[in-house]
C-alpha cells in the first residue's frame, strides 16, 4: 500500500498556550504518554486545517486521519466520530482563551471585574487575528451550536466559564443576573466579531470591531459600572457597627446627665431642677398658731379670716369651733 504524502498539519501560527487542556468528555480515552498526546494534537490540528482550507463538510474522519498521518483505527481509539474531534478542538480553544485572559487579569491590576469585560473582548479579537484556525472553529459553532456540552448552547458554556474565572479572580457573587449579562455579552460580541471578519477576513473590519466593543461595554453599564457582581468577601458593615450607640446607664441618670431645663417627672426630679430663689417656710412641729379666733355665739361662716393657704379649722370635742 503506497503511503500518502502527509498534508500540512498546522495552517495557522502556533497557539498561545503550548500545552492546552482538552475536555475529558471529548475523548474516548485519555492519552497518558507523550506520543499519544502528540497524536491527539495532530488529529485536532488536521481537522482544523481542513476546515480552514475546504470547510467543515470536507473534514471527514478519513480525511482527518490522512491529514494527521495516523491510521483511522488510531483516530477512533481516541474519538468516537468527527463531532468528538471538533468538540475536543473547540474545548482546546476555550481553554487557551481563558488561560490567556486569566494571565491578563493577573498582571493588569484591574480594580473591578467589569473592567475585564472589554479586556476579554480585546483578547478574543487578538487571538482571532493571530490564528485563523481559532477563528474558524472558535468554541464549536463550526460544527454545532450545542457542541461543547450536550443540551446547552456553546455561548452558555463560555459564559459559565467566564463567570467562574471572574468569581475566582475578583471574589464576587456569581448570581443569575451576572450570568445573564455575561451570556448576552458573549453572544453579542461573538456575532459582531464574525461580522467584522466577514467584512475583512485578514484583520476584521476596525469600524465593526469598535462598535462591537462599545456594545460589550454597554451591557455592563446599563445601570452603572457596578450594577453586577456584588463583592462576596467584603460585605458592608452593619449600621450598629459603623456607628456605635451611646452607652445606656444602668441606674437613674446622674444630675449632670439631665439638662437644667428638663421638666421634673417624679419625686426625684426636684433634685435635678434648679433650686428655688427662696426656701419655703418651715412648719412648726406642734399646733400652728391661730390667725383667727372664733367669736362666741357667732353663726357658722362668721369666724375671723384665716391666713391664705392655712389648713381649715378643726372642730372641738363638743362639736364647737376650736382654735385653728
Amino acid at each position: 500500500m503506497n503511503a500518502q504524502p502527509a498534508e500540512p498539519t498546522r495552517a495557522a501560527p502556533a497557539r498561545p498556550t503550548p500545552d492546552p487542556v482538552v475536555s475529558p468528555s471529548a475523548l474516548r480515552r485519555e492519552p497518558r504518554q507523550r506520543r499519544s498526546r502528540e497524536k491527539v494534537d495532530r488529529i485536532m490540528d488536521a481537522a482544523v486545517g481542513l476546515v480552514v482550507r475546504e470547510g467543515y463538510a470536507a473534514a471527514t474522519t478519513t480525511r482527518i486521519a490522512e491529514a494527521a498521518g495516523v491510521g483511522l483505527a488510531t483516530l477512533y481509539g481516541f474519538f468516537t466520530d468527527r463531532r468528538a474531534v471538533f468538540r475536543a478542538a473547540s474545548a482546546r480553544n476555550l481553554d487557551a482563551f481563558l488561560g490567556r485572559l486569566d494571565q491578563l487579569l493577573a498582571r493588569a491590576g484591574f480594580t473591578h471585574w467589569s473592567e475585564a469585560a472589554t479586556a476579554g473582548f480585546d483578547e478574543y479579537v487578538r487571538m482571532s487575528r493571530a490564528d485563523v484556525g481559532f477563528r474558524m472553529v472558535l468554541f464549536g459553532d463550526v460544527a454545532d451550536d450545542r457542541l461543547l456540552a450536550e443540551g446547552r448552547r456553546n455561548d452558555e458554556v463560555v459564559a459559565d466559564r467566564l463567570a467562574e474565572l471572574i468569581g475566582t479572580r475578583f471574589g464576587v457573587v456569581v448570581d443569575d443576573r451576572l450570568r445573564t449579562a455575561l451570556l448576552t455579552a458573549v453572544a453579542a460580541g461573538d456575532a459582531l466579531v464574525k461580522l467584522a471578519f466577514e467584512c475583512d477576513p485578514e484583520q476584521g473590519d476596525p469600524a465593526v470591531l469598535a462598535e462591537a466593543r462599545r456594545v460589550v461595554q454597554g451591557i455592563f453599564e446599563r445601570g452603572g459600572p457596578r450594577e453586577y457582581g456584588a463583592p462576596a468577601a467584603r460585605p458592608a458593615p452593619p449600621h450598629d457597627q459603623a456607628v456605635p450607640p451611646a452607652p445606656v446607664p444602668a441606674g437613674p441618670a446622674p444630675a449632670t446627665a439631665t439638662p437644667a431645663a428638663a421638666t421634673p417627672a417624679g419625686p426625684t426630679a426636684s433634685a435635678l431642677a434648679a433650686p428655688p430663689a427662696a426656701p419655703p417656710p418651715v412648719r412648726q412641729a406642734g399646733p400652728a398658731p391661730s390667725t383667727a379666733v372664733a367669736v362666741p355665739g357667732a353663726r357658722e361662716g362668721e369666724t375671723g379670716s384665716e391666713s391664705e393657704g392655712s389648713a381649715p379649722a378643726e372642730r372641738g370635742a363638743g362639736g364647737g369651733p376650736a382654735v385653728a
